[in-house]
């Protein structure tokens, strides 16, 4: 049994090791220097104007520090098969749950080691304290950890047997969670889309339904609002410049950062259209390629507008200067045009 789920967790490994190869490329990782630079400079001015013994400064520490115990899940590598051939196995099975709490806190204590550095310089000044604040501050934070994940392990058990069904679906779902940060960047194989209705959207689909010749359009809008992969994308980036806009006091900084998220968002979206290429009755409809572009077009375009006003209103208020608030949408419609019409075509 040892042998069996060391074997899968190192595949998994092999298999997180594969996309990260696509996901850390050299475009990223310049990128990502470059953020991690400006980031910086934000932060070591941002904390020459705490105050010692800041009030606020306490809460931050502590709320950003009990949010880090949120990553980490107990990692079993238990599969769907197990339940019928490792049956016979179940003591073995439960045994190695219990092991999986030590090897599920190598993540965690990480994660909590880097923060707690990264949070030294407030919480130096807020609580007054030394270098020993961190370590009691990682050593209290893996006890919890440790304790949730023996609760996790616990739960799996009950009346002295082993609820797989449970087991499996957790697994399954941890797994899911980590490929999906992947898809974000590379085709990922196994990963189904969540869908939801959304009624809200309801009448506007009806709308766009009522005219034939929209039939992608309809397709397409549908598969839009109630994907989870890309409505859920389109809200995340849409927040995340809004913060942007919020937390960056300089307009020229804050506007390509903002311009560059619209950019990266238009070519997650853009994949859309081979969303029903796997449908072969879709080949029978009476419908030119151009109308098919045509329609990703106007969904791109009907989409990305209405973000790029949010944000220009949103700009209203945090920019200085009036003259770069036009600037957002003016850009986003360039890239727009520019972009979808070498790459929808």
């Amino acid at each position: 049994m040892h042998k069996l789920f060391s074997k899968r967790r190192q595949d998994f490994y092999k298999q997180n090791s594969k996309y990260l190869r696509y996901v850390f490329n050299d475009h990223f990782v310049i990128l990502l220097f470059l953020m991690m630079g400006f980031l910086m400079v934000q932060y070591a001015q941002f904390v020459r104007t705490i105050p010692e013994n800041w009030f606020w400064g306490k809460i931050i520490v502590v709320l950003i520090s009990l949010v880090t115990l949120i990553f980490g899940n107990l990692a079993t590598f238990i599969e769907e098969a197990d339940k019928q051939f490792l049956l016979p196995k179940e003591e073995e099975v439960k045994q190695h749950i219990r092991s999986s709490v030590q090897k599920s806190m190598t993540f965690p204590v990480i994660l909590f080691f880097v923060t707690a550095l990264i949070l030294y310089p407030i919480s130096a000044k807020s609580f007054m304290a030394g270098l020993w604040l961190p370590i009691i501050q990682v050593i209290i934070l893996a006890s919890i950890k440790y304790v949730l994940l023996i609760q996790k392990s616990n739960s799996y058990v009950k009346n002295n047997l082993l609820n797989w069904d449970k087991a499996i679906d957790d697994e399954k779902k941890r797994q899911t969670n980590i490929l999906k940060i992947y898809s974000q960047f590379v085709d990922v194989p196994g990963i189904k889309p969540v869908v939801k209705r959304r009624k809200v959207f309801d009448e506007l689909l009806n709308v766009i339904k009522k005219e034939h010749r929209n039939t992608y359009l309809y397709l397409f809008a549908r598969h839009f609002l109630r994907t989870g992969d890309y409505f859920g994308l389109y809200m995340r980036l849409g927040i995340l410049s809004i913060i942007l806009l919020f937390a960056v006091s300089s307009p020229i900084i804050s506007l390509v950062g903002v311009l560059f998220i619209n950019f990266i968002l238009l070519f997650q979206l853009i994949p859309i259209k081979k969303s029903y290429d796997y449908q072969v009755l879709n080949r029978i409809y009476p419908i030119s390629k151009e109308e098919k572009s045509t329609s990703l077009k106007q969904l791109l375009m009907v989409s990305m507008t209405l973000l790029a006003l949010v944000q220009t209103i949103v700009a209203l208020f945090t920019f200085e200067k009036i003259i770069f608030v036009p600037l957002i949408l003016i850009g986003t419609l360039a890239v727009l045009l520019f972009y979808t019409s070498r790459k929808v075509d």
